[in-house]
């Protein structure tokens, strides 16, 4: 019903839907005018143009390095949509002669277009806090999934008895700054010299954005796992953007 209405407002200023005995006995009518869709529809809109300048802004691109825009899929026949890709880049850009589903057709695989596949990757870089609020960088940000990572790690105080592995992603340096993710501990480790005891730490993020953390001590086999479901605690698309532009501008 939903995407009937979707549909029906790309054309129309105003649409009724009615539903004969949706519930075996009375009948259903909504009628909405695509000035409440896309009032409704704001915030999903605006998160558009921050996934748009995003991607512009990771591939090194100004807008007016781009020659034409396609448009990829049913959704993109919403005139909202080609207003904003419009007033963006340009009404010359807009490439409107492409059937909006046979191109989503296309670029599923269905023709010869393998080098346009899209690929799920991750928008930050993923690592473990280690030697006081110190990020040790796993996983890059823009690693095509499932990506997978090791790292060595070793103790920073003398006679520690157990260590603590928080993780985070983000892009700078010092982990205060960055999005924690979990954290665990490892205990019962041998009392020995800071940089004496070793650890073993594995990342391994899905194409289902499950992130897995393990971390093991080398010479007991102490280990500990920690997992997160990255959906959870993923940043908006503009907090993002917010968080490149930060480590950009205090990078060292």
């Amino acid at each position: 019903m939903c995407i009937h209405l979707k549909k029906n407002l790309s054309f129309r200023e105003e649409f009724t839907y009615f539903l004969d005995q949706y519930d075996g006995n009375s009948d259903l009518v909504i009628s909405m005018s695509r000035m409440k869709f896309e009032e409704i529809s704001n915030d999903i809109f605006s998160r558009i143009m921050d996934v748009v300048e995003l991607c512009l802004e990771d591939s090194d691109l100004s807008k007016s390095d781009i020659d034409e825009i396609i448009l990829v899929g049913g959704s993109t026949r919403i005139p909202k949509i080609k207003e904003m890709l419009t007033s963006y880049f340009g009404v010359e850009k807009i490439k409107m002669d492409l059937n909006p589903d046979e191109a989503a057709f296309v670029l599923a695989g269905h023709h010869d277009m393998e080098k346009y596949k899209v690929i799920e990757v991750t928008p930050l870089s993923l690592g473990v806090d280690v030697n006081q609020n110190r990020m040790l960088f796993l996983i890059p940000r823009n690693s095509p999934l499932p990506a997978k990572a090791s790292q060595h790690t070793k103790t920073a105080f003398n006679y520690q008895t157990l260590a603590e592995f928080t993780v985070y992603e983000g892009e700078r340096k010092i982990t205060t700054y960055n999005n924690m993710l979990g954290k665990m501990t490892i205990t019962g480790l041998p009392k020995k010299r800071a940089g004496d005891v070793a650890f073993s730490v594995n990342f391994d993020l899905d194409e289902d954005g499950i992130l897995s953390v393990s971390a093991t001590e080398t010479s007991t086999g102490n280990s500990n796992k920690l997992v997160v479901t990255m959906g959870h605690f993923r940043l908006s698309d503009r907090k993002i953007k917010s968080s490149l532009e930060d480590a950009k501008k205090h990078k060292t």
